[in-house]
């Protein structure tokens, strides 16, 4: 039927294109305890430095209104501007407050600003506990990222509370 040969002398010496055959799909490495633990020291180490700084510098400071002013900053451009305080009003004195062991002072003065103090005084032994012995003994990272949303919404909830609170305290002329 067909007078071409079997073999044809155009395809001699043409080699087969190589085809690539898919990676190995990487295996899991399980990390080992002492790995684990490290980790756990590492993170730990990170946020009690960060508590430990915001207590040493709000236990040096003296609480007062216009707190931040003391660093160079200027006074609060939003209530300089429009008369009503921002949000974060009254947060440096607030912590400065409980600082200084006067947590219902920093809870008049913004709610948000003793949540923020009371949650990093509440970090500092649990990441004690966990730099000297290696372990998390708080709430499971998975149970927190799990849960997000709820740890997202209160904060911007009490952000809220604490914002219409101040502004009622500049209104009403309260401030300390």
């Amino acid at each position: 039927m067909s007078d071409i040969s079997a073999s044809n002398s155009v395809m001699e010496g043409v080699t087969p294109p190589v085809i690539a055959e898919a990676p190995a799909p990487a295996l899991a490495v399980e990390k080992t305890e002492g790995q684990k633990r490290l980790e756990v020291r590492i993170w730990c180490a990170f946020v009690l430095t960060i508590c430990a700084a915001i207590f040493s510098l709000a236990g040096y400071l003296t609480p007062k209104e216009g707190l931040h002013q003391k660093f160079g900053m200027p006074e609060c451009g939003m209530l300089k501007t429009t008369g009503v305080p921002c949000p974060t009003c009254g947060c440096t004195t607030a912590v400065t407050y409980f600082a200084h062991g006067h947590p219902l002072l920093s809870l008049y003065t913004q709610p948000f600003g003793f949540t923020f103090a009371l949650v990093a005084f509440l970090l500092l032994p649990l990441t004690g506990w966990g730099l000297v012995t290696g372990r998390w003994k708080g709430p499971s990272m998975f149970w927190l990222s799990w849960h997000w949303p709820y740890w997202v919404y209160s904060l911007v909830g009490v952000l809220a509370v604490g914002w219409v609170w101040r502004v009622m305290l500049v209104e009403k002329g309260w401030t300390l």
